[in-house]
This record gives structure tokens, C-alpha cells and sequence, in this order.
């Protein structure tokens, strides 16, 4: 039977970068970490199949934690995407009322998005109210009364991602444990 001084379970985005981070770091003894996974490889659920958003902390309360941790993540997972060669868009963000919402009365979406401009002030996140105009410069199939563009966020491929941090974990003395359910 072997013994592991780490057991990680689950090898999605979160367990492998934990593993990466561990092996990364000076330990007086070297650190032994596995990681438990239940399906045959990593990435196979929710961190495989989302949209690779890397967040600007900007839907967050300023100065809370997750704003903090959004923002911090995202600059580190940018800064490994750059470092690892992993497909990244660095296109920005768009977040738009839609011109069916204003007719049917949706006026609070106007105050959501004043929140999120307020919020980004606040956080010295870079956004930029748009125009009808200006959105359809941005997207020409896009049809809204306004929106904000929030140029910081970027897009990940998030398989990518997963799959990099397993065998960076594993370069360093990882383990990983596959159909293995916890």
C-alpha cells in the first residue's frame, strides 16, 4: 500500500492546480501527493466543458474575497496559459442589454449593469460603457441598447489548461489515480 503525505480528490481545474502548486513548492522533505480522480482521465466534468472565461472579479462585491481571488486567478492562469503555450483569446468581455429586455420592461438589467460599472470603478477594473453603435462594432450581429466592455477578460482553452497542469504535476513527482471513486 502506498502512502502519500496529500490526497487530492478529484482532478478537475482545482485539484490539479492544488497538486501543481504543492509540487511547486520547497518542502524540507519531498512532498508526496496523489490525486484521486473517478473517471479515467482529467478534466471530465465541469472543468473540461466550461466556457475557459477567466473572470475579472468584476460580478463580485469590490474588496470581498472572491473579487480578490477572481482577479488573482486570472492572472496567474493568464501568466501559465502564456507560459505553457495554451490556446488563450485575450478579447475582452462584453456584457449588453438586449433591446427584447427594454421592451418587455427589464429595466433592473440596466441597473445590474450599473452595479458592475460601479464595481469595476471601485476595483480599478478597466471598462468602458458602449453605445448600440459601439456594440455593433464590436460584434455586428450583436443587437443591444447598451453595455459595458470589460477589454481584461480573457478566454482559456480549459481542456487545455487541465491537461497541462496534470502532467506539470506529474513532471514534478505527482501521482494520479484514476477510477478511483471516493
Amino acid at each position: 500500500m502506498n502512502m502519500y503525505d496529500v490526497c487530492i480528490v478529484g482532478a478537475g481545474v482545482v485539484g490539479c492546480a492544488i497538486a501543481r502548486e504543492l509540487m511547486h513548492r520547497r518542502w524540507d522533505t519531498p512532498l508526496r501527493v496523489v490525486v484521486l480522480e473517478q473517471h479515467d482521465g482529467v478534466a471530465e466534468e465541469t472543468s473540461g466543458r466550461n466556457s475557459g472565461v477567466l473572470h475579472s472579479g468584476i460580478h463580485e462585491h469590490p474588496c470581498s474575497l472572491k473579487e480578490q481571488l477572481a482577479r488573482e486567478g486570472s492572472a496567474l492562469a493568464v501568466s501559465y496559459a502564456l507560459e505553457h503555450g495554451i490556446p488563450l483569446l485575450r478579447k475582452g468581455m462584453v456584457i449588453a442589454i438586449s433591446w427584447d429586455d427594454v421592451r418587455r420592461g427589464l429595466w433592473r438589467e440596466v441597473s445590474t449593469l450599473r452595479r458592475l460599472f460601479v464595481n469595476a470603478w471601485r476595483t480599478n477594473i478597466r471598462v468602458s460603457f458602449v453605445t448600440p453603435s459601439g456594440l455593433r462594432a464590436w460584434e455586428p450581429n450583436l443587437r443591444a441598447c447598451c453595455g459595458i466592455v470589460i477589454p481584461s477578460v480573457s478566454v482559456i482553452d480549459p481542456l487545455a489548461f487541465v491537461q497541462s497542469l496534470r502532467t506539470d504535476s506529474e513532471a514534478t513527482g505527482a501521482e494520479f489515480a484514476f477510477n478511483n471513486r471516493v
